[in-house]
């Protein structure tokens, strides 16, 4: 009976919001003192069974700006003692409006999230034993939720922006600066008009490299399979087009080019591609290797260096290696009606359907054949 009596007791004492709210400060509070951060939350609901209840989880960034903001959040904590102490072990955790804002200031080189990660990469500058910040959770269900990358040292400070997004991912780890987890379902509609209906990855992030392993991804007209990885330097995602570095295989690809025109306006519209390739080099100055390409009745086969297709201010250029192309004028025309169609010279219409091999050149202006 007194046990019993003691577990009503303790019931209704940690059913008052000021002591659930108190709890929470204190944790917050260990937290913020241990690694130099800014972390709040508006409520918090707490149950003996477990379950946590938080609202207005508000995480700031250096300059105190938004850096994550989460409307509502809830889960069971594993370890109360561990996360007094920094270690946050989670079971199931549904997230409910999100907002992760990735930005680099004006002339910045670090990203705010950088900034945030180089705080937790020591273990904090309170802590003896510089054990790395740890948080984990079994299961993470997002709703609704928004991602945004922004540069205010590019011409256009918007990069990215998400909107729509929900996932379920599993055994999510945050260990110091390492973030490993497995992404199911996960559903976005970007600004520029392209939905993903579906992606599935076994991701991880480091401080020098991103990757996305057995990634499958799906649009309403595109499917894709493979994996990709992007390395760099600390600070290159402020110049991510010219310096962070990606290699990617996609075993089976099928691209609607009207979806890939929402991000590079040249191909014909109208069309799919199914393709296999290696990619390698910054989205300024990559390689397609091995590329095996059909888009109709053509078939285009070899390897492509692609240079400046997403700058403004410097001339798109192709070198090929080109070990089998099928197709006629107008085929290849209709795949870059403005690039092609201005290059190509009007005595290949009478060629009809050719094959031709060797190496090539192409620009905006010109095209030489070797």
């Amino acid at each position: 009976m007194a046990i019993l009596f003691l577990l009503v007791i303790l019931a209704i004492v940690f059913s008052i919001p000021s002591v659930q709210n108190n709890i929470a400060r204190r944790v917050t509070k260990s937290i913020n003192e241990k690694y130099d951060t800014d972390i709040n939350i508006d409520k918090v609901d707490l149950s003996l069974l477990g379950s946590v209840k938080l609202k207005g989880v508000f995480i700031k960034d250096y300059k105190k700006d938004t850096l994550i903001y989460i409307d509502k959040l809830n889960t069971s904590l594993l370890s109360v003692r561990n996360a007094v102490n920094g270690n946050l072990e989670f079971g199931a955790i549904t997230v409910d409006e999100l907002f992760f804002n990735l930005k680099t200031y004006k002339s910045e080189r670090l990203t705010n999230l950088d900034i945030f990660i180089n705080k937790l990469e020591s273990g904090g500058k309170t802590s003896k034993s510089s054990s790395p910040f740890l948080l984990t959770s079994s299961k993470i269900k997002l709703n609704d939720s928004r991602f945004k990358l922004q540069d205010e040292n590019a011409k256009k400070t918007t990069v990215l922006d998400f909107s729509k997004l929900n996932a379920n991912v599993k055994d999510f780890i945050i260990e110091g600066p390492n973030v490993n987890a497995s992404i199911e379902d996960l559903m976005l509609y970007s600004k520029r008009g392209v939905q993903i209906e579906k992606l599935n990855t076994e991701f991880s992030y480091a401080l020098d490299k991103m990757q996305f392993n057995d990634l499958e991804i799906y649009t309403a007209a595109s499917h894709l399979q493979g994996k990709l990885a992007f390395s760099y330097d600390r600070g290159d995602f402020a110049s991510f087009l010219n310096k962070v570095k990606l290699s990617a295989t996609f075993d089976k690809a099928e691209v609607a080019l009207d979806e890939v025109n929402l991000f590079y306006n040249e191909f014909g519209k109208g069309r799919k591609v199914v393709f296999s390739s290696e990619f390698e080099g910054v989205l300024n100055d990559f390689t397609a290797k091995q590329l095996d390409l059909k888009s109709g009745s053509s078939i285009i086969k070899g390897d492509f260096n692609f240079q400046n297709v997403f700058s403004l201010s410097r001339t798109f250029k192709l070198d090929a290696g080109i070990e089998n192309i099928s197709s006629s004028y107008y085929q290849l025309k209709g795949l870059l009606p403005d690039i092609l169609g201005k290059t190509l010279p009007s005595s290949f219409e009478k060629l009809g359907y050719f094959t031709i091999n060797g190496n090539a050149e192409i620009t905006e202006e010109d095209l030489h054949l070797a």
